[in-house]
């Protein structure tokens, strides 16, 4: 596709710069935080540039187990390096400096995945799994009766991944 030089504002060259610098996907939340936490654009205009630069194949939003998340293309890490000198030096140490505090909970949100679905009336199947890099850790499915049920042990799972594995371990290895 031909690049709009709207695209090579500084507000898309942000995003694209923060996509390039992250080998992992980011959800709508993390770029969210990135974005509006340092004040680089407001809401509006986040969700504009991300479909604008969507539309224009430089990032591509895919969705795994109800998360969806954001990558840039080769077209857009190439657009985001030929233009860094348009994004302010300050900028660009304030977006590595996130980036280096963090990284490891961005990739970690994409490794934990909670899910349910109805299987038949009060009957929901919880899928509760850790992958780290392309080994699974853990997977758990619990059938339960109530909607109420399985929304709270996904957001359980997700907000307590490491002490519930931990315990799960402990509980599996007593004798």
């Amino acid at each position: 596709m031909i690049y709009d030089p709207v695209d090579t504002t500084p507000d898309k060259l942000i995003i694209l710069y923060l996509l390039s610098k992250i080998p992992t996907p980011l959800t709508l939340s993390q770029i969210t935080t990135a974005i509006l936490e340092q004040d680089y654009c407001d809401y509006f205009s986040l969700q504009q540039n991300l479909a604008q630069l969507k539309n224009s194949s430089l990032i591509v939003k895919s969705t795994r187990e109800n998360l969806s998340s954001y990558a840039i293309t080769p077209a857009g890490a190439e657009l985001a390096k030929t233009h860094l000198d348009k994004i302010k030096k300050d900028i660009v140490a304030e977006i590595n400096q996130f980036i280096s505090d963090n990284y490891m909970s961005a990739k970690n949100i994409l490794d934990v995945s909670a899910s349910y679905i109805k299987e038949k009336e009060h009957e929901y199947i919880v899928n509760c799994k850790i992958v780290e890099k392309t080994s699974t850790l853990i997977e758990l499915n619990l059938n339960v009766s109530t909607n109420n049920m399985a929304n709270s042990i996904c957001n359980n799972f997700k907000n307590n991944t490491n002490e519930i594995y931990s315990e799960i371990l402990h509980l599996l290895m007593r004798g």
